[in-house]
């Protein structure tokens, strides 16, 4: 076993080597003065008394500078973190932790409130106090590096496990409760603002509109342009640095891509499961709703995307687009489409006409207009798709 192992680590015996640091002596010289100091002011016959006494604590704890070496107590703490941990995980009821956590929650916000008073209090401290953000940061980065890899080490079965048991002792019905509330907090918000506004103008929207006033009154706006166009090309250079990165090594540019489809994937089919469900509704009016509040420029977008994604993949792998097309097409229910047509223009027919009837002239006119010959590569083409036409609307063969 280790000497660090083997070593028994006692809190008495680490209070008898801290007394005897630099910094916990000066720091006791300094306090036992200043008590002295305070006792004696204005009496002559108590300055007699405590200069000896001064002289004493001087002696038994303040060390000269050129005696001693520098950082003592971290130097003392350093050596004895290890066995105190381990004193302390062997020695400590971590249910009494939990306990006195539970029951101490106003006391540590009460304490947190506190140190960050005095810390606006003291400007230059509470800068100072930030710059401890960076190198605090690492170290827990370091932490939970080292934590989460000990992790990966342990079975699956009995990570699991341990992620698991930590899963349960969340409470379930608090943590709906706090939906609830915080739902609730919204929803009082939004009524409380109409009832206090003006008719058709919520008073949040009204006080919201006077604040943004006043902030954009303040606001410069040529310094806002620029401010906004620098995250802008700071957003495209991480973007583009992390593609130009990840298309450097095929694998992994391999691998982000099929991340890409999958993650995909899911979404579509977290979409299916949802219109499934909408299916199943036997409520018609409920159904209604639903679909009254479809967006139905979000739907347009996902098709716009899923085209120049088809588009891109038919120039990179034309075998693979047949593929994907065949089965997309095989897949659809043509009788459920050929219905959904026939109601579009059969049935809403007199929707459709005062649409059709502006649209469909113009359309004719400039497609006609485009077969004209232009000598542009395209004649030929559109010669052999005007005799087929021809020859279609005459009843013949070609």
């Amino acid at each position: 076993m280790s000497a660090t192992h083997s070593e028994k680590f006692t809190f008495a015996g680490f209070i008898a080597e801290a007394l005897h640091t630099k910094e916990i002596g000066n720091s006791i010289d300094a306090v036992l003065t200043e008590i002295i100091n305070k006792w004696e002011k204005g009496n002559a016959a108590k300055s007699v008394i405590s200069n000896p006494v001064k002289w004493f604590v001087k002696v038994s704890f303040s060390k000269p500078e050129d005696t001693i070496k520098k950082n003592e107590l971290l130097t003392l703490i350093i050596s004895k973190s290890i066995p105190m941990v381990r004193a302390f995980f062997e020695n400590t009821d971590f249910s009494d932790i939990k306990t006195f956590l539970e029951q101490s929650k106003d006391d540590f916000k009460k304490i947190i409130q506190g140190i960050n008073t005095l810390l606006v209090e003291y400007p230059g401290k509470l800068i100072t106090s930030l710059s401890f953000i960076p190198d605090i940061s690492n170290h827990l980065i370091f932490y939970l590096k080292d934590l989460i890899s000990r992790l990966n080490a342990l079975p699956a079965d009995i990570l699991t496990d341990i992620l698991l048991s930590v899963l349960k002792e969340i409470d379930p019905k608090t943590t709906a409760r706090l939906i609830n509330n915080f739902n609730e907090l919204v929803r009082q918000v939004h009524t409380g603002s109409a009832l206090i506004g003006e008719a058709g103008s919520p008073q949040f929207s009204a006080d919201l509109i006077a604040k943004l006033r006043i902030i954009l009154n303040e606001i410069d706006p040529e310094l806002l342009l620029k401010a906004g166009n620098a995250i802008i090309d700071g957003k495209k250079t991480v973007i583009s640095t992390f593609n130009n990165v990840i298309s450097e090594d095929q694998t992994f540019l391999k691998i982000h891509l099929e991340h890409l489809m999958s993650s995909q994937n899911a979404k579509t089919e977290v979409l299916k499961e949802k219109l499934e469900k909408i299916e199943d509704l036997n409520d018609e009016e409920g159904i209604k709703e639903l679909i009254s509040v479809l967006n139905t420029y979000d739907l347009a977008e996902i098709i716009n995307i899923f085209f120049r994604i088809l588009n891109e993949l038919h120039e990179d792998s034309p075998e693979l687009f047949q593929n994907l097309i065949s089965e997309f097409f095989n897949t659809l229910d043509i009788n459920e489409i050929q219905e959904t047509f026939i109601a579009i223009f059969y049935d809403t027919g007199s929707a459709f006409r005062p649409f059709l009837r502006t649209i469909v002239p113009v359309f004719v006119k400039e497609f006609i207009n485009c077969m004209t010959p232009e000598d542009d590569g395209n004649d030929e083409k559109i010669a052999e798709m005007q005799e087929m036409l021809r020859h279609f609307i005459m009843g013949k063969e070609i």
